[in-house]
């Protein structure tokens, strides 16, 4: 995939970039280049994982995952009850004297 003139300038156009004729020559073969970079990664990517799959190291699926535990939680006042609670919430300390509520 290269970058045409057209979308160059769309996209210096957004940016509010303007640019001399020469520039636009050289700003087309760094997006081509950034873009073949970015290609070249997105393959050793899809490469990497089909030699997981045939290694028999596949990503894990959601099906595989055990069940989650629904566990009682902690009332606010056994979590607030070694701290400096005010109103329910935990008071930290921002900086020097100030005191932030969250």
């Amino acid at each position: 995939m290269a970058v045409k003139r057209e979308e160059l300038e769309k996209i210096m156009k957004l940016s509010r970039l303007s640019f001399e004729e020469v520039e636009y020559t050289a700003l087309e073969e760094e997006f081509n280049k950034i873009i073949a970079f970015a290609d070249h990664i997105n393959q050793a990517v899809y490469e990497s994982q089909e030699e997981r799959v045939a290694k028999g190291n596949a990503p894990v699926s959601y099906e595989k995952l055990r069940q989650d535990k629904i566990c009682e939680s902690l009332s606010n006042e056994k979590i607030l009850s070694n701290t400096d609670g005010v109103e329910g919430l935990f008071v930290v300390k921002k900086s020097g004297n100030e005191r932030i509520r969250g």
